[in-house]
């Protein structure tokens, strides 16, 4: 059989560093994306990090993006034989009610895999806000039956 399309030459890509740690972050749905902070409870949450090769202690740069300059991030350490580690990140200076975004990235071919479907990146906006309980109301959803559901009501304290 023949064809007039001419084949197009595979080049290869170039491969990781010999020495990559294979450095991520994990999906971590209870930290990353919008949270509210409850004005009382404490400013500051803690982020996981794992890697590839266990073998060393070693400590790995991290970009921090945070245009409202609030956040504090600790810096990214393992411990020889360990594959997770954890950074905290403290907000302080929040003020309640202003939504604050925070960006994280892992760089570098020593420490992140060209070719791994594991995100160098975590992001998140963190929202010190006050919400009140003022009442319970039924809810109906023929999804559910025609049993009503208790719910309770909340009310934004800053902007009800």
């Amino acid at each position: 059989m023949l064809s007039c399309v001419k084949e197009q030459q595979y080049t290869p890509g170039t491969p990781d560093d010999a020495n990559c740690l294979g450095v991520f972050f994990p999906e971590q749905e209870e930290v990353s994306g919008a949270h509210a902070f409850d004005p009382v409870q404490p400013t500051t949450f803690e982020v996981a990090v794992v890697r590839k090769v266990k073998a060393g202690a070693v400590t790995v740069p991290c970009e921090v993006a945070d245009t409202a300059k609030i956040f504090t991030v600790s810096e990214i350490a393992f411990e020889d034989g360990k594959d997770t580690t954890y950074i905290e990140i403290n907000f302080p200076e929040a003020k309640v009610g202003v939504p604050y975004a925070l960006n994280l990235k892992i760089s570098g071919d020593e420490y992140v895999s060209k070719y791994s479907t594991n995100s160098p990146y975590f992001s998140c906006v963190i929202t010190r806000e006050k919400w009140v309980e003022i009442g319970e109301c039924e809810f109906y959803d023929d999804f559910f039956g025609y049993d009503p559901i208790q719910v309770k009501i909340e009310q934004n304290d800053g902007n009800k």
